[in-house]
């Protein structure tokens, strides 16, 4: 999450909260984002040092139905989604 976040300028925030029906992996882009007017709902190109990532973690999160891209592989408290304090440690 560390480096796609970094070669995307996600917030740590925006980072945990990826839809993964805002991956276009065809186009190679995403969307995403909160907190302004000029970053929500922007779109980011998928860059080719982590493409391999994004695949990897979205294949994961449509096998087990995560609706995030990032997350865990089982649900906790009844859900997979990390929380924003869970990123930042």
């Amino acid at each position: 999450m560390t480096i796609v976040q970094c070669y995307s300028g996600w917030r740590p925030g925006e980072v945990i909260t990826l839809a993964v029906n805002n991956i276009d992996l065809e186009n190679r882009t995403y969307t995403g984002g909160v907190k302004t007017s000029n970053g929500i709902n922007r779109t980011v190109s998928i860059l080719p040092k982590v493409l391999p990532i994004i695949h990897k973690y979205y294949h994961e999160a449509i096998d087990i139905g995560r609706p995030m891209l990032f997350g865990r592989t089982q649900k906790f408290h009844g859900s997979y989604r990390y929380i924003e304090n869970s990123f930042r440690n």
